[in-house]
Parts: structure tokens; C-alpha cells; sequence
């Protein structure tokens, strides 16, 4: 149900990765149903004229589901996004998350399509925070910083000893900007 249905005013969101750029989508197409948006690295391009991964990336991707089958793929791309808090999960959750190949891979392929149109983002009048695992990959700082850029009420947070996993990694430290941010 959308926020018309509910009766109520706007909310938070919060998303992350995919879920963060659907989060900033909302923000930048339907203003009036959001006070606020947390954006968790959004695995998006820094630049509306750059690819949001390289091209490589799904070429390897399918070589790896065709010769190794659909949840090396999956486990490819889950391990080089969440890095050691992979090898962390334990193996029911790598082997279900690995499992969802096609749902990784029909996302990276929206992803490809998707831009941010930066231009239109002075335009989102709800506050973001930002955040960052400082143990990421380094593909989420330049798309964070451009964020910071462009959106007008921005804050970007790094949490120390985090990666990709953020929520689960370092909770508490999580939670605690969280509630700052939406003033709880």
C-alpha cells in the first residue's frame, strides 16, 4: 500500500545496497512520501555517464554460471561484494543467498540501465545519511561522495570495522546513527 492508502505522513526509509538505490528513487521521484532516506551503499555509478559495473563483470559472471553452474555465479558475486563477512555467514545462508543467482543477476542487468540523473537530485528535499563500511570495496566511496554532492541535506557516516554487512557487522554503531538520524 502506498502512503495515500495508509492516510499516515511521510517515513524513513532505509535501504541497502539494491535496496538503497530503490530507497533513493523513491526519494527523488515521490518527495512527499519521505522525511528522510538512509542510503546503505548503493551499488550504483558516481556519474550518470558511467556504467554501474563493469561490462567484464557480467561476462564473468555468466562463464561462471555456465561452466560451474548458477550458484558459482551467485557465490562470485556475493563474496566480491561482502568480502570476508561472506566466509563469515554460515554455509546455509552462503548456499541459500548463492542460490538466488538469477535474482543477482537480473539486478546487476537493472543496475546497468538505471541512472541516478545526479542533476535531478538537488531536487530531493528529504535529509540523507550516507553510510559506509570502512572494510567495503572501494567502488561504494566514489558513488557515496557524489551522493554527498548532490544531494542538498546530506551526511555521510563511515563505520569503522564494517563492510558491505554493515547492519549485522557492527549493529549497535548502526543503530545508533540510525535513531540519531531519525531523531528517536
Amino acid at each position: 500500500m502506498i502512503e495515500e492508502e495508509l492516510g499516515g505522513g511521510p517515513v524513513l526509509v532505509c535501504g541497502s545496497s539494491f535496496g538503497a538505490v530503490v530507497a533513493l528513487e523513491l526519494a527523488r521521484t515521490r518527495p512527499a512520501l519521505v522525511r528522510g532516506v538512509v542510503l546503505c551503499e548503493p551499488p550504483m555509478p558516481c556519474a550518470d555517464d558511467l556504467a554501474a559495473m563493469p561490462q567484464a563483470f557480467g561476462c564473468l559472471f555468466d562463464a561462471l554460471v555456465a561452466a560451474r553452474g548458477g550458484e558459482a555465479g551467485g557465490a562470485f558475486f556475493l563474496q566480491l561484494v561482502l568480502g570476508p563477512a561472506y566466509d563469515q555467514m554460515p554455509p546455509r545462508f552462503q548456499v541459500r543467498a548463492a542460490g538466488e543467482w538469477r535474482a543477482i543477476r537480473a539486478d546487476c542487468l537493472a543496475l546497468q540501465r538505471y541512472r541516478p540523473r545526479y542533476r535531478e537530485l538537488g531536487a530531493v528535499t528529504a535529509p540523507a545519511l550516507l553510510v559506509a563500511g570502512e572494510r567495503s570495496i572501494g567502488h561504494f566511496d566514489a558513488t557515496l561522495d557524489s551522493l554527498s554532492l548532490h544531494l542538498p541535506d546530506a551526511r555521510l557516516v563511515t563505520l569503522p570495522r564494517a563492510g558491505h554487512m554493515m547492519q549485522a557487522e557492527r549493529f549497535r554503531l548502526f543503530n545508533q546513527h540510525l535513531a540519531e538520524f531519525a531523531g528517536i
